[in-house]
């Protein structure tokens, strides 16, 4: 999308292609190849497209480091979840352990 201005609360579908130096107005959606101008957005479709951008933008900030070469914290807490759960595995049998003694005493 080469020189391509996308105005304030406009969409372009999925899979257009649009010509260098085109201006997709304000609340417009625009589809094809080439992409061409289909109609004005409704003020329902905005504010569901205004949604759906913020929903994606904070999974983006989630999951932004989980993923090789950027970085590995998906890896480290898993790998940290594996240690905890081997911990709580050995204090639960130390824990019957104590209650078996405690009985036969």
């Amino acid at each position: 999308m080469e020189g391509v201005v996308v105005e304030e609360h406009a969409s372009v579908a999925g899979g257009a292609v649009v010509a260098p130096g085109t201006i997709v107005g304000k609340a417009q959606l625009w589809a094809g190849n080439p992409a061409m101008f289909v109609r004005d957005l409704t003020a329902e479709e905005q504010s569901l497209n205004l949604r759906v951008s913020e929903e994606y933008y904070e999974l983006g900030q989630t999951h932004r480091n989980e993923f090789l070469p950027y970085g590995t914290m998906y890896q480290d807490s898993e790998r940290a979840l594996d240690e905890l759960k081997k911990h709580m595995k050995v204090l639960e049998e130390k824990e019957e352990e104590e209650k078996r003694n405690a009985t036969s005493s």
